[in-house]
This record gives structure tokens, sequence and C-alpha cells, in this order.
């Protein structure tokens, strides 16, 4: 899912796009819903690879041992299929914040200036050194984006042993927490804490005691867990 940046300007501070440049495409994502997201981010994905895979076919993967020129033609296809993988890797980068601050997501953006120096690099027959340089580095972008995926699946609910009833809002609030609603996915926690709370003193020998706002009506203790849970939730202070 994604995890959307807060505004336009620090997207471009912090990515210094070369291709997704436009606010139009940034009002695009924010828009877009939880299912929508989850298809842009899968079709990015297919697309970079897609262009990684185009430089593999042209030996491109692999380092040479001495400088190299390419013919035009191979070096017009090469820097096609590198911006194509630009591209790409900054819509990722566009919906899902978290990338830009690991490992895989500053390694691509220290190489994805290498078009600005395409043409002497070229020259020089530094393409043979650079591009393997810059597939790894996409590479590790798409790496770490699966890391960041499978964490968002496991978060809360990998290790709960609950029935499907009990877990279900455990599952909301992994999902809101995996598009950056923290205050929600709070919430969904605590509904889920109260509901445990509630199964788990039905259980318990039927003590009841005097609602103190009510001397007239008697509570149960699933009801009393569940004013408490309010009350500890008052104090919750959203950063």
């Amino acid at each position: 899912m994604a995890w959307l940046w807060p505004s336009f300007d620090v997207f471009t501070d912090a990515v210094e796009p070369k291709y997704v440049d436009h606010r139009g495409l940034f009002r695009a994502v924010m828009r877009m819903s939880a299912a929508q997201a989850e298809r842009e981010i899968a079709e990015q994905i297919a697309r970079m690879g897609e262009a990684l895979d185009a430089l593999r076919s042209m030996g491109l993967d692999k380092r040479g041992s001495s400088p190299c020129t390419l013919n035009s033609a191979q070096s017009r296809q090469a820097l096609a299929s590198v911006c194509m993988t630009i591209q790409h890797g900054e819509k990722l980068l566009l919906l899902d914040r978290r990338l830009a601050e690991t490992d895989g997501g500053r390694d691509f953006l220290q190489e994805h200036d290498l078009p600005d120096h395409w043409e002497r690099y070229d020259k020089e027959g530094r393409l043979v050194f650079e591009v393997p340089e810059f597939m790894n580095a996409a590479e590790a972008l798409l790496r770490q984006l699966t890391l960041l995926v499978d964490g968002d699946a496991q978060f809360l609910v990998g290790t709960l042993r609950l029935s499907d009833e009990l877990e279900s809002d455990f599952v909301v609030a992994r999902d809101l927490f995996s598009i950056g609603q923290q205050e929600f996915g709070l919430l969904a926690c605590a509904r889920g804490l109260e509901r445990i709370v509630s199964h788990v003193a039905q259980r318990l020998p039927r003590q009841r005691r005097k609602d103190p706002k009510d001397a007239s009506k008697e509570r149960g203790p699933e009801e009393a867990a569940f004013y408490a849970l309010v009350q500890r939730l008052d104090g919750v202070i959203w950063k």
C-alpha cells in the first residue's frame, strides 16, 4: 500500500526527481484509493523490471574489465532503458515515501543522475562500469520495496493466534498503518483490544457490580473493561 508524502515540495526536496517532477502526477497519486495505489505499485515494479531486463539483454549488467565504448544504436537503446528505469523508480518513491529512507532508496537516488553524465561516460568508455552500478542500485530499490511490503503484511497480525472474528480489527489496523494512518490504526487496535477483553470477560464468573453512573443499573466485567480502555485512550497525545 502507498505511504504518501506530506507535500509535493517535500517529495522533490528528498528525491530531486528527473521525470516525476510535476504536481499533476503528485495530486493524482494523492487521490488514489488504496486498491488503485496497490495496482499502480505492481505496474511500476513490472515496468521497471522490463527496463532492467532490456539492459541485461545487452550484457550491461556485468561490469566490464576495461573501458569500452558502445556503438550509437546501443548507446541510444541503453539510455532509453536507463531513463525508463529511473522514471518507474521515481514513481515507486512517490508511492511509498519510506523507500527514500532505506539503503536501497539512497543507493538509487545516488545513481539516478546517470543520464546527465551519459555522453561523457560514453566517450570515455565508462558506461560498462557505470550502467552495472546503476542496475545494482535499481535492483536494491526493488528488493527494499519487497521487504517493506512483507513487513507491512506481518505487522500486528504476523504472530496473532486469534479467531477470524477477533483478528479482523487488527487486520484493519495493519492496513491503516501500512498507508501511514497511524491515528486511525491505533483506534482500530483499541477496538480490537476491547473486543478481546470483552471476549475474555464474558467467560469470567458473572460478578456484577453497580454502575457508578446509575446505581439502579449493573455492569458486567466486559462492560467495565471497555470503559477503562476508553479512559486510557483519552490520554493519548497524537504526534
